[in-house]
Formats: structure tokens, sequence, C-alpha cells
């Protein structure tokens, strides 16, 4: 018994002059694909595969690392299978598949001041979507902070995609200082310069006016009075 174990031509040859030429054809699988495209930008996709011809049982080996027959939550990408028969020799088929991206993908964003004094509010911004959902309960896109701390806003797309963004608002610090001339003769003027805000407000003291007195002294004898 002659056993052929590889795709090829054999000569064989019987007594001398008969002979007989044997050619072994390797059965390759056939690979038919469903692919499902990711959504809302998320690792979603997948790709489904029906395999047929050849001996069963066969084995897979995708470029992701895979080795089961449908691969899922996967990225937009193209992706490589080779689909190996059972049969010895073993016979194989590779096939290239595409997941696409989508289109509809939404990003949340959030602009405002950061900052507040203590006794103020900033307004907060979301944008990206059509419906918006803040951890403090508002369902706008605007919202109006009074508190310090982390707020959160989940915006949905018109299709149900979703995305989030997150900011901290804290308490803003201000120095003030002023600078300038600190006495002026009667009738004169001083300048003085606030620094260490965006806006000032002045305030005189009530006792914003200056009662000066002068008493001439007198020598008598050895002493002034």
């Amino acid at each position: 018994m002659v056993r052929f174990t590889s795709r090829s031509t054999y000569n064989i040859t019987f007594g001398g002059t008969a002979s007989l030429n044997c050619s072994i054809v390797c059965a390759t699988p056939t690979v038919n694909s469903t692919l499902t495209a990711t959504t809302c930008g998320l690792p979603n996709g997948a790709i489904n595969l029906s395999v047929g011809g050849g001996v069963l049982p066969y084995t897979f080996n995708w470029s992701n690392g895979s080795s089961a027959q449908n691969i899922s939550a996967l990225a937009a990408n193209t992706y490589t299978v080779t689909v190996t028969t059972s049969s010895v020799p073993p016979c194989s088929t590779t096939a290239s598949f595409i997941v696409a991206a989508s289109s509809n993908t939404v990003v949340a964003g959030i602009s405002g001041n950061l900052t507040i004094c203590p006794g103020g509010s900033t307004n907060l911004t979301a944008t990206g979507g059509a419906n918006y959902t803040w951890s403090n309960g508002r369902t706008t896109a605007a919202n109006n902070i009074t508190a310090i701390g982390t707020y959160t806003v989940t915006v949905t797309n018109a299709i149900g995609c979703k995305s989030t963004s997150s900011v901290t608002v804290v308490q803003a610090i201000t120095t003030a200082s002023i600078s300038g001339a600190t006495t002026m003769c009667a009738g004169g003027n001083a300048t003085l310069t606030a620094s260490g805000g965006g806006t000032y407000a002045w305030r005189q003291w009530p006792n914003n006016s200056c009662k000066c007195s002068y008493r001439p002294r007198y020598l008598y004898g050895n002493g002034y009075k």
C-alpha cells in the first residue's frame, strides 16, 4: 500500500513498464461572512462565518488572536482569518473582512467658567447631542452651578448613542491688594490702584473725613508750650 501525504504528481512503476500518474487534490473550504458595523463609535462590530467544503472540523486563526469561528466586540478595522480543514494534508483558505466605522458618533463636551466665589455661581454648557442629563438633575444643555464639586453630563443623540463628560468646579482664590500713596496734603489727592481680581468695587470707611489741627508752639524760657 502506498500512502500519499502531499499534493503532487507521483509516478508509480509496476514490474518495469506499467506506470500510474496520481495527483492529490486538496479540497479547500469556502468561507462566507455576515458583517456587523460598529455603532455609536463603540467596539461592537461582529463577523460571523459560514464555512463549507473540505474535511471537518475546521480550525480558525484570526488576525486579532481569536480561534473562534465567529468574533464580536470588534472596533472598526480589517480582520483576516485562515480556515484550515482536518484533512491529511490539511487545506486552508484565507479571507479578509472590513468592519466599518459608524457615522453616528457622539462626543460630549462642557464649557464654562470652572471657578466660583463663595455665594456666587457659574454657567456650564453641554454640547454634542440632542438630550442632556446632568449629575445634579438638570436636563438642559445649560446648567447654573452654585456649589463647588464635580459635575457629569450624559449626552444622547437622536438615535440613542451616548457619551459622558465631567468637569470640576472649584472655589476661586482672590487676593486683593492696593498700591499707591498713603498720605496726601490738605487739598491734594492721591491715586490708589487695586489688583488681584477681575472687577473692583471701592468703598470709603465711615470716618472718611480728616480733621487736622495745628497749634503753634511758643518758646517760653527754656521750653515749648
